[in-house]
């Protein structure tokens, strides 16, 4: 994904703090904002990302003020936003914020639900903010150390990550959709239905030598979840 005007939000989700390096980068990059969604913005408290500017957003229900004390940050902005009972997620006032600073690529941290938390319906949602950053013509992902979501509209490119095992599945959601064609791919999809009620089509792998691997949807087919994740 490009860095040309783009944003990095860290979600109040699941961190993988063994690989902190990965949200340093991803903070790092030249011409990104940071926007942390009110929890997320608890990443703060280990996060080394000096160079840019961060802005965190919501209603500040699930964010401690102490995160801020030691930041790196060369300047945080907070914007409150209502109150609990506001019409849209933390999430969205995150992608919306971003969207305002005119960023079209975004990644999306902390998306996937924690261990210890039952709120599967906010990972569902955050799944769902893919869709909506499309609507408003952007292009986002879900973003973590060994795994990432995509929403396949037309045709995506992916690029292999690690030395290990890379895995491709395919989720369409929205609909019954069709694959065209795919490259790259240990099990070729060539004009192949998925189905949107029952799973056809997971754990497929990249080939051996294969550095990327490209599919391109049917011009009649809805858009369609890509998980990817590598060892």
């Amino acid at each position: 994904m490009s860095n040309r005007l783009r944003a990095a939000l860290f979600l109040n989700g699941r961190y993988d703090l063994s690989a902190r390096a990965f949200y340093e980068r991803s903070a790092r990059q030249a011409n990104t904002v940071c926007v942390f969604a009110d929890g997320g913005a608890e990443t703060l408290e280990w996060l080394d990302a000096a160079p840019n500017a961060a802005l965190i957003i919501g209603d500040f229900d699930s964010f401690n003020l102490s995160a801020l004390e030691d930041s790196s940050f060369a300047h945080i902005e907070r914007r409150w936003e209502g109150q609990t009972d506001k019409d849209l997620t933390d999430g969205q006032l995150a992608l919306h914020a971003a969207l305002e600073l005119q960023r079209r690529k975004i990644d999306i941290h902390g998306a996937f639900p924690r261990q210890d938390a039952f709120d599967h319906d906010h990972f569902l949602g955050n799944m769902l903010l893919l869709y909506e950053a499309h609507d408003l013509g952007a292009e986002a992902r879900l973003s973590e150390p060994k795994e990432a979501l995509y929403l396949c509209v037309e045709k995506l490119s992916l690029r292999r990550k690690g030395s290990g095992l890379n895995r491709v599945s395919f989720l369409p959601f929205a609909g019954e959709a069709r694959v065209c064609w795919t490259e790259g791919l240990r099990w070729p999809l060539l004009s192949f239905s998925l189905s949107n009620r029952r799973a056809n089509a997971l754990r497929n792998e990249f080939l051996p030598d294969a550095d990327h691997v490209r599919i391109q949807l049917d011009e009649r087919s809805p858009p369609v979840y890509v998980a990817h994740n590598w060892s």
